[in-house]
C-alpha cells in the first residue's frame, strides 16, 4: 500500500486533500442533522483503521450540508441518492484511512498539547475573542457530539496533515491551471434588461392583415 501511495503521490495528494477539506467541521455546518447514537458498529476496515457508522454518518452530514449550500437550500434526500452521495462519504473516509494507517507504519503521533493548540484556535468556540470552554461543550451538545468524539476527530486532521508533508508535490505549471480551471468552471450568461422604450409593436390593420395571412392556415 505505501509503495502505491508513493508512487501515486502526486495524484493522490490531490484526491485527499479534496476530500479532507472540512474533515472535522467547517464551523459544524449542517451537523446535528443525523443521530450519531449507533457508533460501535463498523461499515468498512481500512488496514488498521475502522470506518464506524457514525464516522460515514457525520460524512454524510458534511457533504449534504455543502451540496444543500451550492443547491441554495433545495438540495434533498433524492438529490443525494443521485448524485451517490452515500458513495462519496465513504471514499472520503476511505481515502483518509489509507493516510491514517501510513501514519501508523512511520509511527506518527499527536500529542495532547498540539490538541489543544488547535482545539483553542478555532474561533466557533470563541467568546469575546477567546477560547471559552462552556461554549466549546455546548456546540457539541447542540451537534450531538461529545468532548472525546470531537477531539479524536481533531487528532485524525492533525495526523492526517502530518502525513502529508511526507508526500510533498511540486505542480507542474500544466496541472496548476487544469485544478484552477476545474474549481472556476461557471456557465456564463449574457442578458439585456428590457423596458417599454426598446418595445415598439405596430398593431395597425395593416400589419394585422400581413399577420393574419402569413398564418390563417393555423387558424382553421
Amino acid at each position: 500500500m505505501i509503495t502505491w501511495m508513493q508512487t501515486h503521490k502526486k495524484y493522490l495528494i490531490i484526491t485527499i486533500w479534496i476530500s479532507t477539506i472540512a474533515f472535522v467541521g467547517a464551523g459544524f455546518v449542517g451537523w446535528g442533522q443525523y443521530d450519531y447514537g449507533h457508533k460501535a458498529g463498523a461499515v468498512a476496515n481500512v488496514g488498521e483503521i475502522e470506518i464506524t457508522r457514525g464516522d460515514l454518518e457525520k460524512s454524510y452530514s458534511r457533504l449534504y450540508s455543502q451540496y444543500n449550500q451550492m443547491f441554495q437550500g433545495n438540495f434533498d434526500k433524492e438529490k443525494a441518492k443521485t448524485f451517490g452521495l452515500q458513495r462519496q462519504a465513504l471514499k472520503q473516509l476511505t481515502d483518509q484511512a489509507l493516510l491514517l494507517n501510513l501514519a501508523i507504519t512511520y509511527d506518527l503521533d499527536v500529542t495532547n498539547k498540539e490538541i489543544l493548540m488547535k482545539l483553542t484556535s478555532q474561533d466557533y468556540f470563541f467568546e469575546n475573542g477567546v477560547f471559552n470552554k462552556d461554549v466549546y461543550k455546548s456546540v457539541l451538545s447542540r451537534n450531538n457530539l461529545t468532548m472525546p468524539e470531537y477531539e479524536a476527530d481533531l487528532k485524525k486532521e492533525l495526523l492526517i496533515a502530518k502525513v502529508l508533508q511526507f508526500l510533498p508535490v511540486k505542480e507542474t505549471k500544466y496541472e496548476k491551471n487544469i485544478l484552477d480551471t476545474i474549481m472556476s468552471i461557471s456557465d456564463k450568461l449574457n442578458y439585456s434588461v428590457l423596458n417599454d422604450e426598446n418595445i415598439s409593436i405596430d398593431s395597425s390593420d395593416k400589419e394585422l392583415q400581413k399577420f393574419w395571412e402569413s398564418r390563417k392556415q393555423n387558424y382553421m
